[in-house]
Parts: C-alpha cells; sequence; structure tokens
C-alpha cells in the first residue's frame, strides 16, 4: 500500500487508476508505465525494485491466480490493453509468441 495524504491505496486501487477509457473494440488501455522491450503494462511499486505486471494484476483480481503451467495472452487489439476480458489464459504447452506468429504468416 502506498499512503497518498490521509488516505492509504492498495495496490489495485491505484492500477485502476490507470485504466483509461473503452476504446471502439472495447480494451482498456494501460495509461501507466509500459516496458519499452515487451510492451508490457507496469505498475510502479514505490521503493520496491520491480514494478508488477499490471495485466496479470487485473487478471487475478478478477479471475484468481494464474496456475504456473500457463501463461496470460495478450489482447489481440491493442498490446497496452489491461481488460481482464480480453486476456487469455493458455497452457505453455500451447502458447506461441506473437513474433512466431507473424514469422509464420510471413512464410
Amino acid at each position: 500500500m502506498i499512503r497518498k495524504g490521509r488516505r492509504t491505496l492498495s495496490t489495485l486501487e491505484r492500477a485502476i487508476k490507470k485504466i483509461g477509457p473503452p476504446t471502439e473494440t472495447g480494451c482498456r488501455p494501460w495509461l501507466g508505465t509500459i516496458n519499452k522491450t515487451h510492451g508490457v503494462p507496469r505498475l510502479n511499486m514505490g521503493n520496491e525494485a520491480t514494478p508488477i505486471n499490471a495485466r496479470r494484476l487485473l487478471w487475478e483480481c478478477a479471475n484468481g491466480p494464474i496456475p504456473d503451467d500457463c501463461v496470460l495472452v495478450a489482447c489481440k487489439h491493442r498490446t497496452d490493453c489491461v481488460w481482464p476480458s480480453h486476456q487469455t489464459k493458455v497452457h505453455k504447452s500451447k502458447f506461441r509468441p506473437r513474433s512466431e506468429h507473424r514469422r509464420k504468416d510471413a512464410a
């Protein structure tokens, strides 16, 4: 939790404040920090060294924990979308990164 004046904001409350309005596809873009290397929406946790994955945080708040043998796949419309219903939980054995999809489609 982070203190803001007299009120303490939970991690989820901080994340919700960084969700943008719906787009024409229903996506809810992340207005906070985005990792430049992988395009992952991040929520900075104050003095903690590692920011947390905003998509994962919001998914887990809506749907429960993601099992170790699964990964969360980003929205197909926008990489900055953090809306839980636009993410897909996939077993690691069936997961292919988007870069592999592009290579296969180009061939």
